[in-house]
């Protein structure tokens, strides 16, 4: 499927925290309250300042989903579900997504080895044995 946007954040990081008070999920719209572990996301986009947060199941949703697109060939920066179509891309789908399982963290460092596993896979299709030099 890709996401396609036109826009991407000017800057942008993101951690996983513990709240100090509640917060709406980006991603299902439920409040958490204070002490839940939530991934807070800031940084600028179209030229304002952004804070959000979003909790530990639509994280694992969306990495699920990032994983899912980079085995059908979507490119990395086009993998990556808009928080706002989350819901909306599971009730569009005919088949299970295959869940990842383990942390946010374990999820995230499976996403980032099937991504290098398939540019590699890409660079032996285009290069074939001949080894590169870089």
């Amino acid at each position: 499927m890709c996401f396609h946007s036109d826009d991407y954040a000017e800057c942008y990081t993101e951690s996983t925290v513990k709240t100090r008070k509640p917060h709406i999920c980006e991603g299902c719209h439920k409040t958490f309250p204070a002490g839940s572990q939530m991934l807070h996301m800031t940084g600028i986009f179209d030229g304002a300042w952004f804070s959000v947060y979003a909790c530990n199941a639509c994280q694992m949703l969306r990495l699920s989903i990032a994983a899912e697109e980079l085995r059908h060939d979507c490119p990395w920066h086009t993998a990556w579900c808009p928080w706002e179509e989350l819901l909306e891309y599971l009730t569009d789908r005919f088949e299970p997504l295959p869940m990842l399982t383990g942390t946010p963290d374990e999820a995230m460092a499976e996403v980032n080895r099937l991504h290098m596993e398939l540019l590699e896979a890409k660079r032996k299709a285009f290069y074939g044995k001949r080894e590169v030099m870089l």
